[in-house]
């Protein structure tokens, strides 16, 4: 009597295993997809929209640095702040900066050549640091109707509203929705400055031998 309850229990046992077994197989997969690469979604919807832009043409920050060209350096975000350096690379490719250090300059695109400096100071000298380095005399010019049409040095990264108001800002006459900004590689683009005013993506950068043309309004109602 006990070996059939015994043998009844053991084919009850395997019954309910292989019942299991069958109702796992049927039932909907969980997707656990995050250690295989291309199946997470948020992955690659985030892989889809980080664009790598190539460098703007006419951006000096696209050029390499030469023997021979002369740079100003500047130290900020640290205290004291020391006065900026401005040096020539010399014939070895080199330029010396603080506590007479130098740094391999030659063949290098300004942006790499801050983040060498600045990896060479921070943490071992100082906490924070922000590295600009900047070409010197490099030029941009506003012309047309603004109040101080000129040439104006190039000292970073700037914009059409931004370069019209170094001039002045726009005078009377000025046809605001309507400024040329000529290219040094013969591009011609129309900034509409009252919609760039209040959305910064209309306001395009501005680059060493740029020109920006305020034109004249035809008519007084115009802007």
């Amino acid at each position: 009597m006990n070996a059939s309850k015994t043998t009844g229990r053991w084919w009850a046992t395997v019954g309910l295993m292989l019942s299991g077994l069958w109702l796992a197989g049927c039932g909907t997969p969980s997707e656990h997809f995050g250690n295989v690469p291309g199946t997470d979604p948020t992955m690659t919807h985030s892989a889809t929209n980080q664009t790598t832009l190539p460098a703007k043409s006419g951006s000096p920050d696209s050029e390499t640095i030469k023997i021979g060209d002369s740079l100003t350096v500047v130290f900020s975000d640290i205290n004291p702040q020391p006065p900026a350096f401005t040096d020539s690379v010399r014939g070895d490719g080199n330029i010396k900066l603080l506590m007479d250090h130098s740094f391999m300059a030659a063949n290098k695109t300004r942006s790499q050549l801050e983040k060498e400096v600045h990896d060479f100071y921070v943490p071992n000298y100082y906490r924070y640091m922000t590295v600009t380095i900047l070409p010197k005399d490099q030029f941009y010019w506003v012309g047309g109707e603004v109040k101080g049409a000129n040439r104006f040095q190039w000292v970073g990264p700037t914009t059409v509203t931004r370069a019209i108001q170094s001039a002045g800002d726009f005078s009377d006459y000025a046809r605001k929705r309507h400024v040329k900004l000529y290219r040094v590689d013969g591009k011609i683009d129309t900034v509409d400055c009252v919609e760039a005013l209040k959305n910064p993506a209309l306001d395009l950068q501005v680059f060493p031998g740029d020109t920006v043309k305020v034109p004249r309004r035809t008519w007084p109602w115009e802007q």
